[in-house]
């Protein structure tokens, strides 16, 4: 059995702070409707009637811009694109860096809002997601340019 942590922190609104051990994630919606996305690029739209149990939830990874209910046969996975060096797997994946990055904005935009009646804790939870923002932005575009970097390298050779 495994040890689970989970904590929901209502900051009014409609939006939640969603804390676990694996990441840190904010929802905004109303009952019957929420739309929720975490660190780890994964975003859930949940639409039911509420009191009556029956509800649709649609679960997808912003960074790879796939739904999770969807099979994927074709080369473009994240394996193969490590495999070959081209241009435009090169552009994808500093894409995916990008949407994450804006994501983490959002949610530290969000958290700095919400410090002022929560407290200390939520403010530097929102710098820590900032940090990360900035990080990832980062990575996203040394990606971008080192891998530009080697296809140009690789053209060369080739010539």
């Amino acid at each position: 059995m495994g040890l689970r942590f989970r904590k929901s922190i209502n900051l009014g609104g409609g939006v939640k702070l969603n804390v676990s051990k694996k990441s840190v994630g904010i929802s905004a919606g109303v009952k019957g409707a929420r739309v929720s996305i975490n660190s780890k690029g994964r975003k859930t739209t949940s639409v039911g009637i509420p009191g009556t149990g029956v509800s649709y939830v649609s679960t997808s990874n912003i960074s790879k811009g796939k739904s999770n209910n969807t099979t994927n046969n074709n080369k473009s996975n994240i394996l193969v694109s490590e495999l070959e060096l081209t241009e435009e797997n090169v552009l994808k994946r500093s894409n995916e860096y990008k949407r994450i990055s804006k994501a983490l904005f959002i949610i530290a935009i969000l958290l700095f809002i919400a410090a002022f009646p929560l407290g200390a804790f939520v403010f530097l939870l929102s710098i820590v997601a900032i940090l990360f923002a900035c990080l990832t932005n980062i990575m996203g575009r040394f990606i971008k340019w080192q891998g530009l970097k080697q296809l140009k390298d690789k053209d060369i050779k080739e010539s």
